[in-house]
């Protein structure tokens, strides 16, 4: 049964990794790039491997001590690898490289624990749609202690 078959087999993977990046370029709005990489096999065991490169705007709604919350637009480029099976009797394989368009639109919020260490989540579209992960702040001077 097919139901059963997804309950009895292992998947293989890594990621989504996504590593953000933003310059403060005023107290309001922060330029940055964020780049992802992801590695799984499908249901056949054939690999889908993925990048993007996205250049990100953030415009930042509060700022505070302790809390940021900011809207942010991305547009950039993503590649995926892909290898398809035709047919399950058939042991050709077709391999497919697409590049394509990236967009993010979205809303997140931080929350700083440190003066520089804290945690971040997220919600829109581009990327997956709900995610959070940890936020350091690399210059700890910025809008946000101000």
């Amino acid at each position: 049964m097919f139901y059963e078959y997804f309950y009895e087999k292992t998947f293989d993977a890594i990621g989504p990794i996504h590593i953000k990046y933003e310059y403060s370029s005023s107290e309001k709005f922060g330029l940055g790039c964020s780049i992802a990489y992801h590695r799984y096999k499908d249901i056949n065991d054939l690999p889908i491997l993925g990048y993007r490169l996205v250049a990100r705007m953030n415009y930042h709604i509060y700022t505070g001590k302790k809390w940021d919350a900011y809207s942010d637009a991305g547009i950039g480029v993503g590649k995926c690898k892909a290898q398809y099976r035709l047919n399950a009797s058939s042991p050709q394989i077709l391999t497919d490289r697409e590049i394509v368009p990236e967009i993010e639109l979205g809303v997140g919020a931080r929350y700083y624990f440190t003066k520089n260490i804290g945690l971040y989540i997220e919600a829109g579209i581009g990327k997956t749609i709900f995610h959070g992960g940890i936020a350091i702040e690399l210059l700890p001077d910025n809008r946000r202690l101000k």
